[in-house]
């Protein structure tokens, strides 16, 4: 799996926590590892689109591409194919845009109402990628929109989960976040291996957990126990979908923050020993290393 740094250097870690390869010297943004695990995707320092190839051990610049200030990049199952966050002249949140490697073209894929206008830059506007289904059909995405337009912003958003249909470019809703719910903060949405379950954190009272909705809007249900006291954000699927790595944060005990691995249940598995590493963004290998 990639975990980044505090530093901001990209990382390569095995999911045991005894092996790690340092893929950046220099800060680097948004890495994303090939399902193959032979190529990792990322942003340099200048914004541009590097891609770093395992078995030569070198990067490279990805056509013209710059892809500036965008947060977040993921391969197609069959690694041919990158959707990562690009920004329209006329607003500065981040829309899907999928470049092609066999045919060599760059496309935006959402043009989001909601985010039109959007002319300020707001850390969480804009559209979150979560991830393709396997037959690379489908996309799961979060749109975040600051609830109070035009008024100076109060650090919340109203979150929603989409599906994007890559072939036709159409956008359902399947779970709108609504101003003054018990569920808010509504986050790191993933889609299942198998393209039929979404997973995403959101808070409920004091802590944010992990939920369950499938990509038809039906079976909301929350993963983590209640009894968990402690943040659980950025969950990622095992690769046989049996399983979810996450990130936990304890405020008050920041020697037990980090990576864990956890059962589809809810139950906690694992913790990872893998110093400064600040979340998790990706994990590969059919055997669930």
């Amino acid at each position: 799996m990639i975990v980044s740094s505090d530093r901001r250097q990209v990382i390569l870690a095995s999911a045991a926590g005894n092996r790690q390869i340092q893929i950046s010297e220099d800060e680097a943004s948004a890495p994303a590892l090939s399902h193959d695990g032979q190529k990792i995707a990322y942003i340099s320092p200048l914004g541009m689109l590097q891609v770093y190839d395992m078995a030569t051990q070198q990067s490279s610049q990805v056509k013209d591409i710059v892809a500036g200030a965008a947060s977040q990049m993921q391969w197609s199952a069959d690694d041919q194919r990158l959707a990562y966050g690009c920004f329209f002249t006329t607003t500065h949140a981040e829309e899907v845009c999928i470049y092609d490697f066999a045919t060599d073209t760059n496309e935006v894929y959402t043009n989001t109402p909601e985010l039109m206008g959007v002319t300020s830059v707001v850390p969480y506007d804009g559209i979150t990628l979560g991830g393709w289904s396997a037959d690379g059909k489908k996309m799961a995405l979060l749109l975040t929109v600051d609830p109070t337009p035009g008024l100076e912003y109060k650090h919340y958003t109203l979150g929603s989960i989409l599906i994007l249909d890559v072939e036709t470019k159409e956008v359902k809703t399947v779970f709108a976040e609504e101003k003054g719910s018990e569920m808010v903060h509504v986050c790191c949405t993933v889609i299942s291996p198998n393209g039929k379950t979404i997973l995403f954190s959101a808070k409920t009272g004091d802590y944010n957990a992990i939920y369950r909705i499938n990509v038809d809007g039906s079976g909301l249900e929350r993963i983590t126990p209640v009894s968990d006291h402690f943040d659980i954000v950025y969950p990622v699927w095992s690769p046989d979908g049996k399983a979810f790595a996450a990130y936990i944060s304890q405020k008050d005990q920041t020697e037990l923050s980090g990576p864990a691995i956890f059962s589809l249940s809810g139950e906690l598995l694992d913790r990872l020993d893998i110093p400064d590493a600040n979340n998790v963004t990706y994990w590969i290998n059919s055997a669930g290393q």
